[in-house]
């Protein structure tokens, strides 16, 4: 979630504090961001405080720390939140609250100095099950050194049935996480290690696999509730981890209407073109008031959200109609193997996870259960 609003939240910043043109704007500096949700799912709650910093600083964002955090249901329970680290991140340690259908929570920050935020409450939805997937590929168009191609994309829709019920609309977003299987673009050559020869052996057969995750925030959806439609979920341009194969599974997160309409309005204003020097077409508004303050509410959203996954998906890449996208780092394999005049002490040799994908961080040659035959 962090690199999704972070960058989007630079942008309300910005267009927060400007009305012309003025150099001077010192006074904008400090303002409390703070990217905040509760999930059924304790491992999706977070809470993430940060000051932002002056806009003509290179400086980043300042980590707050030594804030008390703690949610508040309707019957004004307490659930206190724990510092994690120095990263101005806040979590449940232990005993995080079961959250229940139609109540309603809030978030409270109590600053070091003493100032007070409290967002708006926030009502928990029950999760909704994820139907069939349904996988296509579809060309669009992609601008890459700009010229503008046209390349293949994943296109996972569900066959989204009437949930009896339930809210007329519903809202969501979308990602994915699951285990991809790589090899190694120098996998058991010779050329990887320094013994004075350039001559590659024979490749060796293994393969690795590796855990990889997708979290989406901005990627939000909606259904409306009147019968079975097509939903659209997911726009996938298949990369390195689609060689070979992915088991996936689908993960959906149902958020509030406010939540939604939030995203939405910071897509908006990411998305908007004109230049940084103008007023944005409009403010974006969160939902964490400043009480000790009112004038100076805090910049980000609390959401409160409800988790599941769909069954596991497996995508094979002959089931990829299309090439693959190699956005592997270039620099992380780049080499001078080719170049004959260059001495012993001159070459430059791939990096070691690129010799043997055993070396990859978090990367395991042993074929996990969940894997097709």
């Amino acid at each position: 979630m962090r690199s999704i609003f972070v960058t989007l939240l630079f942008l309300i910043l910005l267009g927060s504090c400007i009305d012309e043109f003025n150099t001077d704007i010192s006074s904008e500096s400090g303002v409390l961001v703070v990217e905040a949700r509760l999930s059924d799912n304790n491992d999706f709650t977070e809470v993430l405080l940060s000051r932002s910093s002056n806009l003509n600083s290179n400086n980043k964002p300042e980590a707050v720390l030594n804030a008390k955090v703690e949610i508040i249901d309707n019957l004004n329970n307490q659930y206190p939140m724990q510092q994690a680290g120095k990263t101005g991140e806040y979590r449940f340690e232990s005993n995080p609250p079961q959250l229940i259908q139609e109540n309603s929570y809030q978030l409270h920050i109590e600053l070091d100095n003493g100032e007070e935020f409290l967002s708006k409450p926030v009502i928990y939805n029950a999760p909704i099950e994820i139907g069939e997937i349904n996988i296509d590929f579809v060309l669009d168009e992609v601008t890459v050194a700009g010229e503008v191609i046209r390349t293949p994309f994943l296109s996972l829709s569900e066959t989204f049935e009437l949930q009896p019920n339930e809210h007329d609309t519903l809202y969501f977003y979308h990602d994915y996480e699951g285990i991809y299987a790589f090899q190694s673009p120098y996998q058991g050559s010779v050329v990887c290690y320094p013994d004075s020869t350039r001559v590659p052996s024979e490749l060796v057969e293994v393969i690795c696999y590796k855990d990889g995750e997708t979290d989406i925030p901005s990627n939000i959806n909606y259904a409306v509730n009147n019968g079975s439609s097509n939903l659209n979920i997911l726009h996938i341009r298949p990369g390195y981890e689609f060689l070979i194969g992915y088991s996936m599974r689908i993960r959906r997160h149902r958020i509030s209407k406010s939540f939604f309409e939030y995203m939405t309005d910071l897509k908006k204003q990411a998305d908007y073109g004109g230049s940084i020097f103008e007023a944005p077409p409009f403010k974006v508004q969160g939902n964490i008031e400043n009480v000790s303050k009112p004038a100076s509410p805090a910049l980000g959203f609390f959401s409160v959200e409800s988790v599941n996954y769909s069954d596991r998906i497996f995508i094979g890449r002959d089931d990829i109609d299309g090439p693959i996208y190699e956005n592997t780092t270039a620099a992380k394999c780049a080499n001078t193997l080719d170049n004959e005049s260059a001495t012993e002490e001159e070459l430059i040799r791939p990096a070691a996870p690129c010799c043997d994908c055993r070396l990859e961080p978090g990367a395991s040659d042993q074929k996990p259960e969940v894997w097709p035959n």
